[in-house]
This record gives C-alpha cells, sequence and structure tokens, in this order.
C-alpha cells in the first residue's frame, strides 16, 4: 500500500497530527492528512489473510479508496452509561465537496449494515443517527448501543 499512499499523499502533513480529547472512557482518532486510514485498511484486510494486490482488484476498491482520500479526521468516542449500554459519538472531517456523499454511504448502507449485523449476530442494538454539519464540514452522530451485559457475561467469563 506504500506506493499507493505516496501518490495519493505525496508530501507529509504539516500540521500536528489529530489528538484525543482524553474526556471519554474511550476514544479513537485516526488523522488521515497522511493517509492512515488506507494504511489501517491495508494492515486489517493483511491481516485477514489478504494481499493488498488482492483488496484493489475488488469491485469497489477504487471507489472506497476515493472515499478515504476525501476523509481529513475521524473520531469516535465511546462512554458507558450503564452496565447495558453505551453512548458513542462520531466526527468525521471530509472535504466539502465528498462529505455529504460519504454521509449519504454511511447512512444508507453502512450503519444499517453494522447495526443488522450487531443485533443478528450478537443481539446488539444500536440506535441513533448522524447528518452532515456543513459549518463543520463533518458528519456528526450520537449512537446508543444496548445489550452489553449479557453480550460482556457470555464474552469475558464474567
Amino acid at each position: 500500500v506504500e506506493t499507493e499512499l505516496l501518490e495519493i499523499w505525496p508530501t507529509r502533513a504539516q500540521q500536528p497530527a489529530a489528538a484525543i480529547e482524553g474526556r471519554n472512557h474511550a476514544e479513537l482518532v485516526i488523522d488521515n492528512h497522511n493517509g492512515d486510514i488506507l494504511a489501517l485498511a491495508a494492515a486489517i484486510a493483511v491481516a485477514a489473510g489478504e494481499t493488498w494486490n488482492d483488496v484493489r482488484q475488488e469491485q469497489m476498491a477504487d471507489m472506497v479508496v476515493t472515499i478515504i482520500e476525501s476523509i481529513h479526521v475521524a473520531r469516535l468516542a465511546a462512554n458507558m452509561l450503564d452496565r447495558d449500554s453505551a453512548a458513542f459519538d462520531v466526527q468525521i472531517t471530509a472535504d466539502p465537496q465528498s462529505g455529504p456523499n460519504l454521509h449519504a454511504l454511511l447512512t444508507g448502507l453502512g450503519m444499517p449494515l453494522l447495526t443488522d449485523i450487531l443485533k443478528r449476530e450478537h443481539d446488539l442494538t444500536l440506535t441513533g443517527d448522524m447528518h452532515w454539519d456543513e459549518q463543520r464540514s463533518a458528519i456528526v452522530g450520537s449512537y446508543t448501543l444496548t445489550g452489553l451485559e449479557p453480550f460482556l457475561k457470555e464474552h469475558l467469563d464474567l
């Protein structure tokens, strides 16, 4: 993936990398100004036994790389609400031209698929929504995941 990273992001970003805010139980921040989301996607593919070349041959690979290229910073903050539920806040800053399309893809396909998988495979319920915030040039969303207590007891042998 290194060759592709250098083609899309030929110079390293000069600004400091995005950092966690530190006010949440768990946070994930991926600064994509240097293509870190693409590098992470490649690492996940390799960990799953695929080669990057095989992944790039997939039908939707070009579209996915274009979407990844439009993302600036992705943030996920999680906080336990009680023993059975957690709140998640999502913020994905993106190019103003492609951000609304990314939002449409996430709300039309990504989140419904994730919601279905969580329910079907883990009996977890994900509710919430996200919207495109034109002022911040970001997709902003809030979600609640419930059914955690039995899930954690089963998977952590509690």
